[in-house]
């Protein structure tokens, strides 16, 4: 196998090379200098065109040098006109790019006139050649219009790097014609048909335009480039040639890659990659060869076109004996008269190889999964399923044994199992191992279990008193699913009083039933909408809501008093608080306390006390009052005797916020002689906080012995 670059026999071949490496446009970028030269000198020529009789002056050619570093003094170029003795060039520039100028008149008229520019490096003699050929045009004599045509500074291409610019020029005798007059034909010397330049200038001078691409090189055998310009509708015409090489534009680098296989089974498949920097590279006019590296014959590779510009991509069949690693040596080279090749260096990894793929792509929880859970292929002949074991392992804490069924190097692993519960996912994985070599393989299957839960709410009606706290069921649900439990599921409760809604308490009656209680005291009777709402934790979906009716009655009264029979040496004190049922928030609010002894003996070390309602301020108080606690008001003690009262007056402001609207005044009695009816010394009034920013019940107006 042929390994690097080809080498051309013969001085004729060197030169050739040579001046296809160096014959490119100036805007062209330069070749790398090899790995072990570290200068490298690339010359390309800049004019191709000339008249006999007339002087040709300027840039001659460009070059570049690897090393930036160098300035022009250090460089000498020599300019061979092919008619006489070289003359020195004279050279500008710097940082590793330059241009040789020159000056140079032809005596004779001359088709193909052979250049050559040589630059070296005076200190290393590293140097670099550009040949080129052009016609020397005869100048225009006689009588009529003369046209005289010659080449201009396209002197050179390299393959799949498009050329671009001015490709000859000419003059016409007849100074009042116009660039439309002409028309100006280039065949390119590849085969390709011609194209029409674009023609530009006046008075008689003018300059042709034109670019193309060649798709190959022309290493050895120059092409002949003609420019033909005719005077559209005379006779007048000419014609030039310029003759270059096209250089190697190809320019290879190979990535390696690591392919699998299997023993005793033939593997196909890309081997390799490589990338031109000729984006334009034709594929066909590449060959590839295969080194497997397992000691048998090089095989030719297939090349096709990669992904993208210049990409292409080598494969191959083989079949290995045995297992191992091994360097797959491939090798690309371009077709004659094309010099580019590159080598790398791929890997084969031959090995067993269990491929399992798994197949299951949901589950609903109580819906049990059942039957082929994922294939398997083992490219070995003559297994049988006998020759495997498979797990699986479902994903939320169980596993069991796959049952294996096939032959011929394809398998199936089946399984059955149920979830119990909604998951947002779980990943299933089933392993499969050969018993006898232990070569394995696994496959992942990540996927939701859908919830299963679908829940109907039923209402129920509830019954409460006032003042009394309600405990008990509120809802009651049922779910289409029955494996779910209490534990799944929340709840919450509206008694449609104005409150927030409160968390409930979720309590089973069975599978698939579910009820929802909770306790709540309705502070005023009347009906209530409870709204009640039954929703499923995360992962799981399922709700739903009821409405259930609330009836709540009054607070029922207090029993009537027991009359104690009279008695000598005993009292009987009552009180009576007398308020207004209802006052506007911050409104001057009054009450009278009335404390009475109605019992046959003398009341004694009478206590009197009022608590005033929350929120409530205290302003004044007849008689003086002494206020305890920021809300309790007490006096001092008196003697009733029977049948006398004591009146207080007390005076406060109404709160101007409040917990719900309602206020709760109570006045107590006490005294010291024994009072064989105790339930009448309490007194209460409930008045309603009207206005904005208000709700509730009207109050209730409670006196004498209307204790609670």
């Amino acid at each position: 196998m042929r390994r690097g670059r080809r080498t051309i026999p013969g001085s004729r071949g060197i030169l050739s090379i040579g001046i296809a490496l160096a014959c490119v446009l100036p805007t062209l970028s330069a070749l790398p200098a090899a790995a072990d030269t570290p200068e490298a000198i690339n010359v390309h020529g800049a004019l191709c065109g000339a008249v006999k009789g007339s002087p040709v002056t300027g840039a001659i050619a460009t070059f570049t040098d690897t090393d930036t570093s160098i300035p022009a003094a250090s460089f000498h170029a020599s300019i061979d006109w092919g008619d006489s003795a070289p003359t020195d060039g004279t050279i500008t520039g710097s940082n590793g790019t330059f241009v040789v100028s020159g000056s140079h008149t032809y005596t004779n008229a001359v088709s193909l006139m052979q250049v050559a520019v040589i630059v070296s490096n005076k200190i290393s003699a590293i140097s670099g050649v550009a040949q080129f050929s052009f016609d020397v045009a005869a100048p225009a004599s006689g009588s009529g219009e003369g046209l005289v045509v010659t080449g201009g500074t396209i002197c050179g291409a390299t393959e799949g790097s498009p050329v671009s610019g001015t490709v000859g020029a000419f003059t016409d005798t007849d100074h009042t014609l116009a660039p439309s007059a002409f028309l100006a034909t280039i065949q390119w010397g590849d085969g390709t048909p011609a194209t029409i330049g674009t023609v530009s200038g006046a008075n008689g001078v003018f300059t042709i335009d034109a670019s193309h691409l060649y798709l190959e090189e022309f290493p050895f055998d120059p092409v002949v480039v003609s420019i033909t310009v005719s005077h559209v509708g005379t006779a007048a015409a000419g014609a030039a040639h310029v003759s270059f090489l096209v250089s190697e534009g190809d320019m290879l680098t190979g990535s390696p890659v690591g392919f699998d296989a299997s023993p005793g089974v033939a593997f196909s498949g890309t081997v390799a990659t490589f990338a031109d920097q000729n984006v334009n590279v034709i594929v066909p006019e590449f060959t590839a060869t295969i080194d497997w590296g397992d000691g048998s014959a090089p095989t030719a590779g297939v090349v096709s076109a990669g992904g993208g510009p210049g990409q292409m991509v080598v494969a191959g069949s083989h079949t290995y004996a045995t297992p191992g690693t091994f360097d797959v040596l491939v090798e690309i080279d371009d077709t004659s008269p094309g010099t580019a090749s590159a080598t790398v260096d791929s890997t084969a990894n031959v090995a067993e190889r269990v491929a399992v793929h798994g197949v299951l792509g949901g589950a609903t929880e109580g819906t049990p999964v059942s039957g082929v859970i994922a294939t398997f292929t083992d490219p070995l002949p003559g297994l049988v399923a006998s020759n495997f074991a498979a797990t699986i392992d479902w994903g939320d804490g169980n596993s069991g044994t796959g049952t294996i069924t096939g032959a011929n190097g394809s398998f199936s692993v089946s399984g059955s199992h149920t979830y119990t519960d909604e998951a947002s996912s779980v990943s299933v994985v089933v392993s499969v191992r050969h018993v006898q070599t232990a070569a394995s393989g696994s496959a992942t299957m990540t996927f939701p279990v859908a919830d299963a839960d679908v829940l109907t709410g039923s209402p129920v009606a509830i019954g409460a008193t006032a003042g009394t706290a309600f405990s008990g069921t509120v809802a009651t649900f049922s779910d289409a699913y029955t494996g779910s439990s209490i534990s799944d599921f929340s709840a919450t409760i509206d008694w449609g009083d104005g409150g927030a809604p409160v968390a409930g308490v979720v309590v089973a009656g069975g599978s698939g039933a579910f009820a929802v209680s909770g306790t709540h005291t309705y502070a005023a009777p009347g009906t209530f909408s409870v709204n009640v709402h039954l929703a499923e934790k995360a992962p799981g979906s399922a709700s739903a809501g009821v409405v259930s009716a609330a009836t709540v009655a009054p607070d029922p009264p207090a029993p009537p008093p027991v009359p104690a029979p009279p008695a000598q040496g005993v009292a009987d004190v009552s009180v009576r608080l007398a308020g207004p049922a209802s006052v506007a928030p911050g409104a001057p609010l009054a009450y009278t306390l009335t404390v009475t002894n109605a019992g046959p003996g003398t009341a004694t070390d009478v206590g009197v006390g009022f608590v005033m309602p929350w929120g409530a301020s205290f302003v004044s108080a007849s008689p003086q009052a002494t206020l305890r606690c920021r809300n309790s008001l007490t006096w001092p003690r008196v003697t009733l005797a029977s049948g006398a009262s004591a009146t207080y007056l007390i005076q406060l402001s109404a709160p101007t916020r409040g917990w719900d609207g309602r206020l709760f005044a109570l006045a107590g009695a006490s005294s010291r002689v024994r009072d064989p009816n105790p339930w009448n010394n309490v007194g209460t009034v409930r008045t309603t906080v009207t206005g904005s920013g208000w709700h509730g019940h009207h109050g209730h107006h409670h006196d004498g012995d209307a204790s609670r």
